[in-house]
């Protein structure tokens, strides 16, 4: 990487609905057999960040995206819960986001090159 360049990291959140529970389930399915399932790994905001700064960024940011989706987005499919549910869970969810940088559905990290 260039001297003075950025580099933006997001990955699903280990600390979300989908990262203690989906977790799991997409470990099962990271089989070759299957096809193209279980892809992907869920790491938190402060694992992204000592990433960034073990490989030699500074002035790093990190925390949780504000997407609505910490309790997950299943509930709108479940016929006696609901849209008015997942509609509280997902303000629920922006209220949680908002206030800390730890639990959230979407985990990023910003750092920068030195000049």
């Amino acid at each position: 990487m260039n001297p003075g360049g950025c580099c933006y990291i997001t990955t699903p959140n280990i600390y979300s609905f989908h990262g203690l529970l989906g977790g799991p389930a997409l470990t099962l399915l990271k089989n070759r057999k299957l096809g193209y399932l279980g892809y992907e790994n869920c790491y938190s905001p402060g694992f992204l960040a000592n990433l960034m700064e073990k490989s030699g960024f500074v002035d790093i940011e990190y925390g949780v995206l504000q997407t609505g989706e910490l309790f997950g987005t299943f509930y709108q499919l479940i016929p006696f819960l609901g849209a008015p549910f997942y509609r509280f869970l997902r303000k629920a969810s922006y209220f949680l986001e908002s206030r800390q940088s730890v639990f959230g559905f979407m985990s990023y990290s910003i750092g920068y090159r030195r000049k």
